[in-house]
């Protein structure tokens, strides 16, 4: 509805508006009549002054002239409206009243001279008047006041008569003075003149009702001025006398009769009286109604539209009082007629629609109707149309401001995004007008903090912040009250930020501005609804501070929010509509500081004032649109409660009030998505509860419904929801174990972190300070730990559980150690380390689990309801850890810890879990028999895992009475095995049939149904050993067989249940056997995947690379000696086999597909890098903190947290490009051509490639035989001897004693370089002994070495190597110069044996291997293969040229070692014979070319084929890739040397003692230095198995490099070629050094140790 013409449609209304106009321009008539009056009065005052200056007249004839004159004057004003006219009338005046005083000075005036001189002071006075309202000079008004009161002063007693209408004028006059300067004298002057002229003033006389008007209104003035009621009382007598002496149908009637109701209208504004106000409404009512009666039913009445107005504002005087909306609603329903009736024309029309929107902006805070809200806009906006017409600014800002916040009151009912767009542009056109009023910037500021809540566009909420602070800028500090609005509208933009966006920089300035706000804020200042305005600002100080304490977690800042919660609410009036939102915040930082540190009271404060929050809103009529969000609140409380109670009644009264408040809701309530995700979440707690499958579905289903119902711009929201989402699809796994749930859960996490972190990525961040600024995401990363962890558990996908890890460790880096949900942190990831020891059996692991298990019970208190299920798996992982050190007292540990968390009043209370803790006591129990092998422990865990069983019904659905006869059965069958008693091996047989005849055919139940199996196939094996019934035998293989293949099962145990299914099956089903040895090899390169470290990978087969022995020693007895030798290279030399892969040339695919090649060539060098890093396991001196406690809980939680993190990043980073490699081989292989990339050579293409000269010997060592296979140029298939002579026992014996004599004798000394590592050792070369030793020793011993090498070497001759030699027709050759060459690729303890001088020395008829053929020695088959084909120093893309020549690295001076004297020598030898030749050579640690140092020496070995390390070396068996060679800065490591990747490298000649010494637990990976030099792509590498004497180093050096060169020339090819090393090495041992040296026992000491390795 619109007011300016309702009675026509706009375009009428703009037709009378210009019909106006043309009525102003056509006024010329009336002009022209104005005209002629005034020549009429300019001719009457030309008469007049001629009279006066052109005449002789008597004095009193002459002042009559003047005052004649002076009238016309006054009336020539009243047309020309200019002030001379009245200037030049003051003057006629004045002078006649100078002549009568002049007269009065001489004679005395009669009564009736007097009475014209008081006639002219009043005139006098009423032009002054005139004057002063025209030109506002207050010495006009000073000279009305002084001539009126020369007036009344003058008045004879003859006149009285006309003293009462001058002293209401002299009154007058000093009232409008009085309203200038504020003087009360002028007051109380102008109340007495009234007085005095009221009683001047006969009864009948018809001015006393205006006297008595008057006189009220200047008492009610001077009521205004000192609050004297009596004035006020005095003024209702006087107004109510001129109503009663005035009839009725006077026309002045009405006024007086409004002006009576307005004196009680103020009257009521003071006493507050209810009678004084319906006074006030009656007889402005009776206005109206006279008003009416005396001006009929006109379109239009200034004053019935004035009477209205009038009576309007008293009504709504009244309802300020009331809050009654029925007079609200009458109000507006008056003025809405008042503004109807105003005339279009006056000049009263623009302020009464003014008050009439504001009346219905009014009724719409009071009602939050949008109607009312509408109709205020519409009238707003006739306002606005109304303004537009003038040129005033200030005024058209104003209206078009107002205009803003009334449309941003109606966004806030409809949701209407146009709406906002119309305050935001109103808002801004009111700047625009006026670009420095801060109320205007700040209302603009208040529309775009709206607009961003619906838009959520940051540039909104940035610019509305920029406004917020201009505004502020601009407002004089000295008005405290003002800015204090301007920072409370910056207060709120901030706020709103900080809900989306939670930077530092802004919630400090949040509260650093609300803090001021508050500071300023008086308790008086009150809203435009009259409401304090101080809660609601304390308010959003608290909200600033809680933004804070969710960045900083400092307890203090929630605490202080608190205070000021509690402040709000105790400020804020009963009635208030607010109130509910101060409980609801004062509720939200109270449920904050509960889930910081869980006070039950706190909470059950929240839940008290949530009910009471809910019961008084459900009590009002009508009801709260707010009622909702209340109930909800109630609910939330209540959930919060149940995740520390676990009680059902909680949870149960969560969903009920959930339920209520989305029923409450509307279907476009913005608040409905949020109650239905709060809803899901209470769902799935109590179906995590209930176990109800129910719950979590219609969880997901309201989730959905969330979902859709959310603008995707709102990012908090979203993430909200896809928290909850993953949160329920994570209980669905746990109960149906679909797959799809979980992948659904761990999708829908990463999305609810992304959405927390649009603009950063805090997740790969690892700084404390950073992780704390992100602590909002510890709740979705703690969920995603556990998300991959449960995915882990079923795929056994490594990469999920190094996630889980990394990421949960950056949720404890997040929480501060005060917060409730720490320990639970914790423990999620003392649970994730622990699953990931399950897979890779790494003692930090499970060290670690135990450590965050442990904390997680200190940490939290000590009536926690998750106390019984931490100490339950506390227990276990002690149980686990005393497994693995089978130390007695870690037993005692895990039992102590099981029987505290026995004896806890929960357990006790809760059979479920009084039998779970029942049956882990009987585990530790079983596992501690297994160490002290005592009967008592094995019957305590039958005892206790009997009791297990019988605390639960048979009728019990869940998985626990099944793994509790899993346990038992198991248990039986240990008692079996302890006495032999047959009966608990068939009652273990029945227990473990029946537990799996009873699990269901679900998914859910797979993993018990797995283990049932396993151990029922173990008792049935047993029971067929025992027995021999074949059909036991059989039913264990039906079970192993199908759990061997089952991917559900973790590798490690697949391996396990494999191996056992080939040892069963090897009498009755060769077939079967054969295939489950095939399995163990595919595990067996699982468990060494690329994901892990070079470091990792040797760990694991440290303890599982012995299968690929077996497995070959079987095939061979099984006569399947090809498949042996498939195995050979499948399952051996893992790590060096895996790094070749990576630097194998991709050529061929690039031909094919360049894309595919590129991939594969980006992923090698980065998986490369990975797997070269070093992680040391050892604590540093900081982080020790000695043993674990009881609890386990005795290591700092944050030790290390920032490089622990850090770790795990490369760790999962290492997971993930693993897997990219093997989902781009998987891919390559899908192509034609290429099915068997990167796959060793299958056996029938071996024969092919092997050297027409050559022969390749792999020979088996195994405790069950012992087999030599050969494989020769043009065969089909392997040559097999069997080495009946030999055994393994006797082989390790040769191995164990030649180890022994040699570290008596000093030769070979392992750990010599302690000194270096900080520990005290002497050690020295005995001088005695061996003066030229190369390497340090202590004093030597005498031994007997040299003989013990001797025997050695007679025994490799006699029961291997003369075997071989007769089965391949080898003869000694023509001077002893073999063209026949053997690589040896030995296995075992073999591996440390020197085959390659095998023979019987220390007489003539000396013979050995060395006369027979050229020895080499080889890792695997195809390495050797490799190395055939291959062509260093190609066109193959390097970094830098490569030179075909010798890069020299000697240092005989390694810091902290002793001197080696013959490496200068040997560098400077070597160097000369090779210049000699013209071949390029560098020498670093020679006398030109610099010190030998590790950066020098890896950039340099790139740039030449060949390299010769003259130094010290290292044998690291902890940590192999550690092993290196001793420069002048340190140790050159393995690790460095390999990610190198020497791509051109030809051949390494390593001059250093124990270069090709292996790692005794890992002979199966040849892990040594010569290896390695392999592994980093040289061809061929020369050296030694222990120490090598330095007086003779550098001759056999020379004389190795003399025939290689000579060689190289004569075949035609590189100056330097490495195809040749091994004959010269040869050569250099035969005809050089043993030559000189005869076959004494001593000399061999001397040659022995050197080796060839490669082609």
């Amino acid at each position: 509805m619109r007011y300016l013409c309702p009675t026509v449609d706009p375009p009428l209304r703009l037709t009378l508006i210009n019909d106006s106009l043309i009525g102003d321009v056509n006024c010329d008539i009336e002009e022209d009549r104005r005209s002629s009056v005034l020549l009429e009065i300019d001719k009457a005052i030309g008469l007049e002054q001629q009279e006066i200056f052109g005449s002789d007249l008597e004095d009193r004839v002459h002042q009559q002239r003047y005052v004649n004159l002076g009238t016309l004057f006054s009336r020539r004003f009243i047309h020309t409206k200019e002030v001379g006219d009245l200037r030049q009338a003051i003057f006629c005046i004045e002078r006649s009243v100078e002549m009568a005083m002049e007269e009065k000075d001489s004679v005395d005036l009669s009564d009736t001279y007097q009475a014209e001189l008081a006639e002219r002071f009043s005139k006098l006075g009423d032009f002054f008047d005139q004057c002063f309202r025209v030109g506002s000079d207050l010495s006009d008004l000073d000279g009305s006041i002084e001539a009126l009161q020369k007036a009344v002063d003058t008045t004879p007693g003859t006149d009285a008569a006309n003293l009462p209408a001058r002293l209401n004028n002299l009154s007058n006059a000093l009232q409008r003075r009085f309203d200038i300067d504020h003087d009360t004298e002028d007051l109380q002057e102008a109340v007495g003149h009234l007085r005095e002229a009221v009683a001047l003033t006969p009864a009948h006389h018809g001015n006393l009702p205006t006297l008595l008007t008057n006189l009220g209104s200047a008492l009610l003035r001077r009521f205004d001025a000192g609050k004297n009621l009596e004035d006020l009382d005095e003024a209702i007598a006087h107004q109510h006398r001129a109503v009663e002496l005035c009839k009725p149908e006077h026309p002045e009637q009405r006024y007086r009769v409004s002006k009576l109701g307005l004196v009680y209208q103020r009257k009521f504004e003071h006493s507050h009286s209810m009678d004084d106000i319906q006074q006030a409404i009656h007889f402005k009512h009776m206005a109206v109604d006279m008003a009416e009666e005396a001006e009929g039913r006109q379109e239009h009445s200034s004053d019935l539209s004035a009477a209205l107005h009038s009576l309007a504002y008293a009504f709504h005087v009244k309802f300020q009082e009331t809050s009654n909306l029925e007079d609200l609603e009458e109000a507006v329903t008056i003025q809405r007629r008042s503004v109807q009736l105003t005339p279009p024309a006056s000049s009263r029309v623009l302020s009464r629609l003014t008050y009439l929107s504001s009346l219905c902006n009014r009724r719409f805070l009071k009602t939050q109707t949008q109607q009312h809200i509408s109709e205020a806009i519409n009238v707003q906006q006739d306002v606005v149309d109304l303004t537009m017409l003038s040129t005033d600014k200030p005024s058209i800002s104003n209206h078009l401001e107002t205009l803003g916040r009334w449309l941003g009151h109606r966004y806030k009912c409809s949701r209407n995004a146009a709406d906002l767009e119309q305050a935001v542009l109103s808002h801004r056109r009111a700047v625009q007008y006026c670009p420095d009023n801060p109320q205007y910037l700040s209302s603009l500021s208040q529309s775009l903090r709206l607009q961003f809540g619906c838009s959520q566009q940051l540039e909104h909420i940035e610019e509305a912040i920029s406004r917020a602070r201009e505004g502020v800028s601009i407002t004089p500090e000295g008005e405290k009250s003002t800015r204090a609005r301007r920072l409370y509208e910056l207060t709120l933009a901030l706020h709103s930020k900080c809900e989306v966006l939670t930077k530092i920089e802004d919630v400090e300035e949040a509260v650093s501005i609300s803090l001021e706000c508050v500071r300023l804020t008086q308790p008086n200042d009150l809203d435009e609804e009259d409401r304090p305005v101080l809660p609601a600002r304390l308010m959003y100080f608290g909200a600033a501070l809680q933004h804070r304490y969710q960045l900083t977690r400092r307890m203090a800042d929630l605490q202080e929010a608190i205070v000021a919660h509690e402040k709000a609410v105790a400020l804020t009036p009963e009635l208030d509509r607010n109130l509910p939102f101060m409980l609801h915040n004062l509720c939200i930082a109270l449920q904050r500081r509960y889930e910081g540190i869980e006070d039950l009271e706190c909470i059950d404060r929240v839940i008290a004032m949530r009910r009471r929050m809910v019961s008084e809103e459900e009590g009002k009529r009508p009801q709260s649109p707010d009622l909702p969000s209340w109930v909800g609140g109630l609910a939330n409380a209540l959930h919060l409660k149940f995740q520390r109670s676990g009680l059902a009644s909680d949870i149960d009264g969560a969903v009920a009030n959930h339920t209520r408040a989305v029923a409450m809701s509307s279907p476009t309530d913005p608040q409905l998505p949020t109650r239905l995700t709060n809803f899901a979440n209470a769902l799935r707690s109590r179906a995590e509860l209930n176990k109800s499958i129910e719950d979590i579905d219609q969880a997901v289903d309201y989730l959905s419904k969330a979902r859709a119902l959310t603008p995707n711009s709102h990012q908090l929201d979203l993430s909200s929801q896809y928290l909850a989402l993953g949160g329920a699809h994570q209980v669905r796994f746990r109960y149906g174990h679909d797959p799809v749930d979980i992948l659904l859960s761990i999708e829908y996490l990463r999305e609810a972190v992304n959405l927390l972190s649009p603009t950063q990525t805090p997740v790969s961040s690892s700084s404390p300070v950073t992780l704390r600024q992100n602590a909002r995401l510890a709740i979705p990363l703690n969920n995603l730990g556990i998300s991959l962890r449960l995915r882990f558990e079923r795929e056994g996908n490594l990469s999920d559980i190094q996630e889980a890890i990394s990421i949960q460790q950056k949720v404890v880096g997040m929480t501060p150690h005060d917060r409730a949900d720490y320990p639970s942190h914790l423990a999620n990831l003392g649970n994730s380390f622990l699953y990931r020891f399950g897979r890779t059996k790494d003692k930090l692991d499970l060290e670690e689990a135990i450590k965050y298990q442990g904390a997680a019970i200190t940490h939290a208190p000590s009536d926690h309801p998750q106390i019984p299920a931490r100490m339950l798996n506390l227990g276990l992982s002690l149980r686990t850890l005393a497994e693995l050190t089978r130390q007695l007292p870690d037993f005692d540990k895990a039992i102590a810890s099981l029987i505290t968390a026995i004896a806890l009043e929960a357990v006790a209370k809760n059979p479920s879990l009084l039998s779970h803790v029942t049956d882990a006591l009987g585990t530790v129990f079983h596992e501690r028999f297994k160490v002290s092998s005592s009967l008592e422990d094995i019957k305590e865990a039958i005892s206790f895992r009997r009791k297990a069983v019988s605390l639960l019904p048979e009728s019990d659905t869940s998985p626990s009475p099944r793994q509790y006869l899993n346990n038992l059965g198991t248990s039986l069958h240990t008692l079996f095995r302890r006495t032999g008693e047959i009966n608990h091996l068939d009652e273990a047989i029945a227990v473990l049939q029946r537990g799996l005849d009873s699990v269901p055919e679900t998914s859910a139940q797979t993993f018990l149904r797995l283990s049932l199996r396993t151990n029922l196939a173990n008792t049935q094996a047993t029971r067929y050993r025992l027995s021999k019934d074949i059909r036991y035998g059989q039913e264990a293989a039906v079970n192993w067989r199908d759990l061997a293949l089952d991917p559900a099962l973790s590798p490690w145990n697949r391996l396990n249940i494999a191996k056992r299914l080939a040892k069963l099956t090897r009498k009755f089903d060769t077939g079967g056997c054969l295939s489950a040895y095939k399995v163990c090899i595919q595990l067996v390169s699982v468990l060494s995947g690329l994901e892990q470290t070079i470091q990792s990978r040797h760990s694991a087969l440290s303890s599982i690379s012995n299968i690929t022995l077996e497995a070959a020693a079987v095939a061979v007895e099984l006569g399947a000696a090809e498949l042996a030798m498939e195995w050979l290279e499948q399952g051996r030399c893992l790590v060096w086999t895996q790094l070749n892969s990576l630097r194998t040339p991709v050529d061929s695919l690039r031909s094919v597909n360049p894309g595919l090649a590129d991939r594969l060539t980006r992923l090698s060098p980065l998986l490369e890098e990975m797997g070269s890093r070093t992680i040391h396991t050892s604590p540093t001196p900081e982080s020790e903190s000695g043993p674990l406690d009881s609890t386990g809980s005795s290591l700092d939680v944050d030790m290390h947290i920032e490089q622990k993190i850090l770790l795990q990043d490369d760790v999962v980073s290492h997971v993930n490009l693993a897997q990219e490699w093997e989902a781009v081989l998987t891919e390559v292989r899908l192509m034609d051509g290429f099915e068997d990339f990167l796959k060793p050579p299958p056996v029938e293409e071996w024969f092919d490639r092997i050297p027409a000269n050559g022969a390749i010997v792999f020979i088996v060592i195994h405790q069950t035989r012992c087999d030599a296979l050969v494989l020769q140029s043009g065969a089909i298939k392997p040559m097999h001897l069997h080495l009946q002579e030999l055994t393994y026992d006797m082989v390790e014996e040769w191995r164990a004693n030649l180890h022994r004599s040699l570290v008596e004798e000093g030769v070979r000394m392992r750990g010599y370089d302690r000194s270096v590592e900080g520990e005290e050792e002497i050690l020295r070369l005995d001088d005695e002994s061996d003066p030229d030793g190369r390497g340090i020793r202590p004093v030597q011993r005498a031994g007997r070495s040299a003989s013990m090498l001797e025997y050695v070497l007679k025994q490799l001759w006699t029961r291997i190597v003369k075997h071989i030699v007769d089965k391949l027709s080898l003869t000694v050759s023509k001077n002893r110069v073999p063209e026949q060459r053997i690589w040896w690729c030995p296995t075992g303890s073999l591996s440390f044996l020197p085959l390659h001088a095998a023979g019987i020395y220390g007489r003539p008829d000396a013979v050995g291997i060395s006369d027979y053929a050229v020895s080499s020695y080889i890792p695997t088959l195809s390495s050797l293969l490799e190395r055939l084909k291959s062509n260093p120093g190609s066109d193959t893309p390097t970094e830098a040229p490569v030179e075909r020549g010798v890069l020299l690295i000697g240092e005989p001076n390694a810091p902290g070692l002793t001197e080696i004297p013959g490496v200068k020598a040997e560098v400077k030898a070597i160097e000369s014979r090779l210049n000699s030749r013209g071949i390029p050579t560098m020498a670093l640690g020679g006398e030109k070319d610099g010190t030998a140092v590790i950066e020098a020496g890896v950039s340099n070995m790139k740039k030449y084929t060949c390299v010769h390390l003259a130094c010290h070396a290292k044998q690291d068996d902890d940590e192999p890739l550690r092993s290196g060679f001793h420069l002048r800065d340190g140790r050159l490591k393995l690790s460095k040397i390999i990610q190198a990747n020497m791509s051109n490298a030809d051949l390494a000649f390593l001059s250093a003692c124990q270069t090709s010494t292996g790692d005794e637990k890992l002979s199966e990976e040849a892990v040594h230095l010569a290896a390695g030099m392999l592994a980093a792509g040289y061809r061929g590498v020369v050296g030694t198995m222990w120490s090598i004497k330095d007086k003779y180093a550098s001759e056999i050096a020379e004389s190795f490099y003399d025939d290689l060169l000579t060689r190289s020339a004569a075949a035609g090819g590189p100056d330097v070629d490495g195809r040749h090393a091994g004959q010269s090495l040869h050569h250099a041992i035969t005809h050089g050094i043993r030559r000189k040296l005869d076959n004494t026992p001593k000399s061999l000491l001397v040659w022995v140790p050197y080796v060839h390795f490669g082609l």
